[in-house]
């Protein structure tokens, strides 16, 4: 039996099968710099196919996922990447870092609501490094209990004919 502790979203005890959502993603060996974009152009592409599929069967959250799908195709975020890639750093530390500004970018923003929108940006991010080191989100098919230190929008969809 495992115990889990930490801030709650009800209070209770709760039985069942648990999925405990993890992100921390070890740095993988480089290999050299065009493998890596190959890498990193490969989990884009199945980040853009996985939300394409969300978009086909779920028209009530169309426009969050639409957005998700627009910055994935954005050609700039992956000319930044490019660039770390050709700097000799790994896909993944050249997405991570290309993030990082994208995220500082918003915060500084006057505009609250783009303040908000970094949120979207970690979530973006997490989709591409779970398909980058071959461990993208499942969809489940019965009701579990989740444990997670962040809990994200597109996971939340991706889901939701469950919870």
């Amino acid at each position: 039996m495992k115990y889990f502790s930490g801030d709650v979203m009800s209070e209770g005890v709760a039985v069942g099968p648990i999925h405990h959502l993890e992100y921390q993603f070890k740095e993988q060996q480089k290999t050299n710099p065009e493998e890596e974009k190959e890498k990193i152009l490969k989990a884009i592409h199945q980040s853009i196919e996985q939300l394409e599929e969300l978009l086909r069967t779920d028209r009530e959250d169309e426009s969050y996922l639409t957005i998700q799908v627009l910055v994935l195709k954005d050609t700039v975020l992956k000319q930044k990447i490019f660039t770390y890639i050709d700097q000799g750093f790994s896909a993944y530390f050249s997405l991570s870092m290309v993030m990082e500004e994208f995220k500082k970018s918003l915060l500084s923003s006057a505009s609250f609501y783009l303040q908000e929108r970094t949120m979207d940006f970690s979530d973006i991010e997490m989709r591409i490094t779970r398909n980058l080191v071959g461990n993208a989100y499942k969809i489940w098919s019965s009701k579990f209990i989740l444990v997670t230190k962040e809990l994200y929008p597109s996971y939340l969809i991706q889901n939701k004919k469950i919870f």
